[in-house]
């Protein structure tokens, strides 16, 4: 699980991705993690990027759930090895259906 904050530049609306080393080491917000995993899981998805917006309250507002989406920022600003988690995710879930068949074939 990686997340960052997205900032608003000055005179700006938008939001982007941050240089700032800290927006990707803050803490998530409670609940944030629970929230983008169930958005993910509602599409059916095993992986995805989840734009969720925080309230001044702490309510959490999912935007969307994207697969693909982008993931290499957290990797490339702090190391979260995002791509190894999903490689390791795939090998257990091929492991897992190689042995299914194999009993299945007995």
């Amino acid at each position: 699980m990686s997340h960052y904050r997205n900032v608003t530049d000055e005179d700006d609306f938008r939001t982007s991705g941050s240089d700032d080393e800290q927006d990707y080491r803050a803490p998530a917000p409670p609940g944030l993690e629970e929230v983008a995993v169930e958005a993910v899981r509602a599409l059916g998805d095993e992986f995805g990027g989840v734009d969720v917006l925080e309230h001044p309250s702490g309510r959490l507002y999912v935007l969307e759930s994207n697969n693909p989406c982008y993931f290499a920022s957290g990797q490339l600003m702090i190391g979260t090895d995002v791509s190894g988690t999903m490689i390791e995710h795939l090998l257990r879930k091929s492991k897992q259906k190689m042995e299914l068949e194999a009993t299945q074939n007995v």
